[in-house]
Parts: structure tokens; C-alpha cells; sequence
């Protein structure tokens, strides 16, 4: 491939990206990715290139950073060797660029012109068709009871709402299965009603506004789940078209895919439609030490999406599709994961858990905050919208799992929980 002669003039700048830890043979490497998605490629790096990306900041040129750069033989860094590694971050749409503008218009503009949201979930590890899905999910329905909690619905008490996780189905399968099996043995409607499900997923991509909705039908291996157009259509007239801003964002993202899957195995012969929503970092809505209530871009959300349950000719279930605590040294923590660290973690999960039990929003909230999240609960602000909209009931705490990966580099832990109305 043929030097760019802008190369050696125009400061490289990286864009935004992650760096996990990765080990193979013995030696120590660096996984580069887009948390964004718009770069397909997850580049494997030795760690001596990590200093160099950290002079890619747009200030300086290549002969300035090689400069700025000593082999070891106290040499400047080679000029040639920072046009290759440009190049494969100009290829891999890593800097921050012209080109890396370009490709960003046509993914978005892509994923608005299809009608139909494609799995992600399936291509990358989850079983390829239906069969094997029958086999697994079934098997995570009839898993045995939590060994942590033993929560039982009453006669009375009707099902409006549900907390998920978003892990994969490998770590989280049983956690799933044990909040679904008591759902779908209690459901309240028929099948000739016209059910609408609110999914609240997270935004890992990470968006400038507090909820992006698309206006996509998703692909499940059961067949197609279609949007509920009059809702979606209620919620771009109450708050205006900002909530396509970043719909692209759902096309990579996981946390609403995941839950389609299951509403499609369990009630693909209902009236069912549903409502893809993303919720995004209300943190950045909120003065220092202060709780989302009251932030006016917030509560008109809110009041959609009642005006959305109040209109809806048909039974409506919200379901908040949210990880809790990320720890270790894949989410930028400098110490391994140990026993000690679980535990600690468990015991503040717990306390948190209290506040979905009471749906006490503004309870979740401070006891998260309080530490500046310092547990990076990623369900903070979608739990938040959540326990709003189910203000009155009482939550009901299925499971609580932690999923250590990888030896000591990380621990994910997650929850379910059924939110309960008394049936007048």
C-alpha cells in the first residue's frame, strides 16, 4: 500500500478506544476496540506500542513523535514504522479522521435506510438456529431455584415489570431462566391481547442524549419482533426527534437483542409488539451530588412513556435490561479480582437491591452514587427510568450471580427481579 503523503503531515488522533489486557503463550498483549462499533476490527497490539498510541492525541506530527520517541539505542523512533501503524488505524477507522467521518456517515446512514435491526448476539456466541436455542433456553427455564434468594409471588400480586441482565446466556442463563419461569407461569392476559413490552437497555456506546429509541423491527432466530409503531410514534411527538440522534448505537448494542430472544421463544403466538429504548448516562443531566429527579429532559420522558402505558389498548410489562457491578483489571481497576473483592462487592450489590425491592428510585440512585460508582454499575441510569415507572409496586429479588472471567482480570455481577402490583 502505497504512503499517504498527509500522513507524515497531519497529526494522527485516536479516537476513543478500549484496551483489555490479553495473553497467549506465556506473553502479555493489549486487545484495541471500538466501544462504539463503528470499527469492526479488534486489533492485537504488543504492550511497547501502548506509549506510542498515547502520542496519537492530534498535536503532533509523525517526525515530531519520532522525535519524541528513543529506540533503544537512543535512536529516534523510526518514521516509517509510525506511517505503518497509522495506516492500520487509518484502515481499521481508529483515528479520528476524514476517512474514519466518511465511514461513520455510512454506517449510520445504513443502518437507518434498513427496516430491520440483524442479530449480533448470534453471530458472535450464541447458538445458530432455532433448535438450538429450544434447547438451551429450556434448559435455563428449569434450572433449580436461587441459591441466594427464595422469593414467591402471591396470588394477588400481578407481574408489571422485570429486572434482567444483559450478560451472555453462558454466565447469565440461569438468571434469566429463573425470572422468566416465574413470570411466564403467571402471565395475567391472553394471547389474543394486544401485549407491548418496554425494553430499557443500556447505551455502552455511550450517547449525548438521555434515551435513543429506533424505529427498527429486530431479527430473533423465532422470527421477526416487530416495533410498536403507535408507541414509538406517541414518543417522537411528545419529545421531538432528539431520540434518533444515535440510533445507530443500536445496531451493535446487545443489552434489548438479548431480552427480543427470550419474549420471542416464550410468546411468539401472543399479540406481541414491543418498544426498543436506550437509556444513556443521566450522571451528565445532573448537578454535582444531585439525583436525576426534577432535570426537565427527563421527566417529559417519563411522562411519555406513562402516556405510552395509558394509551396502549392492551396489558404493557417494562422490562430494564441491566448488568450491575464491573470489576478488575478489564474495566480499568489496577488491583486482580480476589475473594475479598467479591464479597465486598456482593455485600454493597445486596444493600442496592433493597432500593429495587422498595422501587425507590432516588434510594438506587444515592446508594450507587455515593462512592461515584465506583463498582461502574452500567444499569445505573436504565434501573433509574425503570424504578420511576414502577413507582407503587414492590420488587421481587429472583438471583444474584457473579461471573468471574478470565482468572483474575474481571468480575460481572447481575441480578433478576419481578415487579409486583397488588390485583385489585
Amino acid at each position: 500500500m502505497s504512503e499517504n503523503p498527509d500522513i507524515r503531515l497531519t497529526p494522527p488522533l485516536l479516537r476513543p478506544v478500549e484496551v483489555l489486557p490479553y495473553k497467549e503463550d506465556g506473553k502479555e498483549y493489549a486487545i484495541i476496540r471500538d466501544p462504539q462499533g463503528f470499527s469492526k476490527s479488534a486489533l492485537v497490539v504488543s504492550l511497547h506500542l501502548l506509549p506510542i498510541l498515547a502520542r496519537f492525541d492530534g498535536k503532533n506530527t509523525v517526525q515530531e513523535i519520532s522525535n519524541q520517541l528513543k529506540t533503544p539505542e537512543g535512536k529516534p523512533f523510526p518514521e516509517e514504522k509510525l506511517v505503518e501503524i497509522i495506516e492500520l488505524l487509518d484502515r481499521s477507522h481508529y483515528l479520528d479522521n476524514d476517512n474514519f467521518k466518511q465511514h461513520r456517515e455510512e454506517v449510520i446512514y445504513n443502518y437507518r435506510s434498513q427496516t430491520t435491526r440483524s442479530m449480533t448476539l448470534v453471530k458472535n456466541n450464541a447458538p445458530a438456529d432455532q433448535s438450538q436455542f429450544d434447547e438451551l433456553l429450556g434448559t435455563f427455564l428449569e434450572t433449580a431455584p436461587s441459591l441466594y434468594f427464595h422469593t414467591k409471588l402471591q396470588d394477588h400480586e400481578q407481574v408489571i415489570g422485570l429486572m434482567l441482565p444483559h450478560i451472555d446466556y453462558q454466565r447469565g442463563g440461569k438468571s434469566y431462566g429463573r425470572a422468566y419461569r416465574q413470570w411466564i407461569r403467571r402471565l395475567s392476559f391472553s394471547k389474543n391481547e394486544s401485549l407491548l413490552i418496554g425494553i430499557i437497555g443500556v447505551a455502552h456506546a455511550g450517547i449525548k442524549t438521555p434515551l435513543v429509541a429506533t424505529a427498527k423491527d429486530f431479527e430473533t432466530p423465532y422470527g421477526i419482533l416487530r416495533y410498536d409503531r403507535p408507541a414509538l410514534k406517541i414518543l417522537e411527538n411528545r419529545l421531538g426527534d432528539w431520540i434518533f440522534d444515535d440510533e445507530w448505537v443500536h445496531q451493535s448494542e446487545h443489552s434489548i437483542e438479548i431480552q427480543t430472544i427470550w419474549l420471542k421463544y416464550l410468546l411468539n403466538d401472543y399479540e406481541l409488539s414491543f418498544l426498543p429504548l436506550l437509556a444513556g448516562n443521566f450522571e451528565t443531566l445532573c448537578l454535582t451530588g444531585k439525583s436525576p429527579q426534577g432535570v426537565e429532559q427527563l421527566e417529559q420522558v417519563l411522562e411519555a412513556l406513562k402516556t405510552i402505558e395509558e394509551l396502549h389498548q392492551g396489558p404493557v410489562i417494562w422490562i430494564s435490561s441491566v448488568d450491575l457491578a464491573h470489576i478488575g483489571p478489564r474495566f480499568g481497576d489496577s488491583d486482580p479480582v480476589d475473594d475479598t473483592q467479591c464479597k465486598k462487592v456482593r455485600e454493597l450489590d445486596e444493600i442496592s437491591l433493597q432500593a429495587i425491592e422498595k422501587c425507590d428510585a432516588e434510594d438506587w440512585w444515592f446508594n450507587v452514587m455515593r462512592d461515584g460508582n465506583s463498582r461502574k454499575i452500567c444499569g445505573l441510569s436504565a434501573n433509574y427510568l425503570m424504578l420511576r415507572l414502577m413507582e407503587g409496586s414492590e420488587g421481587k429479588i429472583i438471583d444474584y450471580s457473579q461471573a468471574r472471567s478470565n482468572g483474575q482480570d474481571q468480575m460481572v455481577s447481575f441480578a433478576s427481579a419481578l415487579f409486583v402490583r397488588q390485583d385489585r
